[in-house]
């Protein structure tokens, strides 16, 4: 779009901290507005190929097309990072405006070092690469655990919740199974049948959500609320479970859970259990439609595991009914 000759003044995450400290130590700044900007005045064309040098990407080749609205530009910004559109579209028109500083009285009164452009992208660039990243903007919002997942004896009123699930016996370390279980998502993949995840991101993406774009956090450990490709993580216990929260665009709300109980020292059970509230007939096409593939996905994936942990089966894949009392399942069978 035509912004990007946009001219822009970007600042440091390092030196607005610094600004906000400051404030808090110059009573001087209460009660007023300060402009704040990095060392530099570029255009977002230069800020992209800056990126591109410091990411070692080939150069962009950039073509304005004026008549790209901050609408469509959203939607582009969607297909093709993992931003929805939703938060792109007000970026878009904010970035149709030059975001230059008019005045720069707070330099004088809290002055400090102003970290270049290419120095900011360096210095991030090499925290996500050593995985020093402690949170991320995916990362943000509340996590609500749905409230059919936890319901008690009775029926739960508000509908039928559907479930598959596979297991299997494996003999080797516990440690190292819960190691591949806990590299699950981003690089790693899904351990089987990747293709079929890859389309199903593409699909996700084309639909509104944000397909696998997203990846991790960190490619060595997961915590409670890191957004995982299109999973969000609800619950972990080491050597023992992870839970999964779906947040693909889907007619309901989805569950996968995946369990390892050890038996002894080098013999354990493992599972994966993908539960499934529907919203209305849409929900229980989507369910039954893709009934087909999860035998192919689940058993895959086990098989994965298994080999990327160096374990072995002493009990093949094979589907089972999940018996907690605390839930109303109906099983795909």
């Amino acid at each position: 779009p035509k912004w990007v000759s946009m001219p822009t003044q970007p600042i440091s995450i390092t030196n607005v901290l610094g600004y906000l400290k400051g404030c808090l130590e110059h009573p001087e700044t209460k009660g007023k507005i300060f402009d704040i900007g990095g060392p530099e005045v570029i255009t977002y064309r230069d800020l992209f190929r800056l990126f591109a040098k410091e990411a070692n990407l080939p150069a962009p080749f950039i073509i304005p097309v004026p008549l790209l609205t901050p609408k469509f530009s959203s939607l582009w910004i969607h297909l093709v990072t993992p931003v929805p559109a939703a938060i792109a579209q007000p970026l878009a028109e904010g970035l149709s405006l030059p975001t230059t500083c008019t005045e720069n009285s707070i330099t004088r009164i809290i002055p400090q070092d102003l970290i270049s452009c290419s120095e900011a992208i360096r210095r991030a660039l090499d925290r996500v690469r050593q995985e020093q990243v402690d949170t991320c903007w995916a990362d943000a919002g509340e996590i609500k655990y749905p409230e059919w997942s936890h319901y008690g004896d009775s029926a739960y009123s508000g509908g039928t919740i559907l479930s598959c699930g596979y297991q299997a016996t494996v003999k080797g370390r516990p440690g190292n199974l819960w190691k591949s279980i806990e590299k699950i998502g981003g690089r790693t993949g899904y351990y089987g049948a990747d293709l079929l995840w890859k389309v199903y991101g593409i699909i996700d993406i084309f639909t509104g959500g944000v397909g696998l774009s997203r990846g991790r956090r960190s490619e060595k450990e997961l915590r409670v609320g890191d957004a995982l490709d299109f999973w969000r993580v609800l619950e972990i216990e080491t050597e023992s479970k992870l839970i999964l929260l779906a947040e693909m665009k889907i007619p309901g709300e989805a569950l996968l859970e995946i369990k390892m109980e050890a038996m002894n020292r080098d013999l354990c059970n493992v599972s994966l259990l993908a539960r499934f509230f529907p919203k209305g007939l849409v929900g229980l096409v989507y369910w039954y439609a893709l009934h087909p593939f999860h035998q192919y996905v689940f058993t895959q994936m086990l098989k994965g595991l298994v080999n990327a942990s160096n374990s072995k089966f002493v009990k093949n894949p094979n589907k089972y009914s999940p018996g907690p009392a605390n839930t109303c399942r109906l099983s795909d069978q």
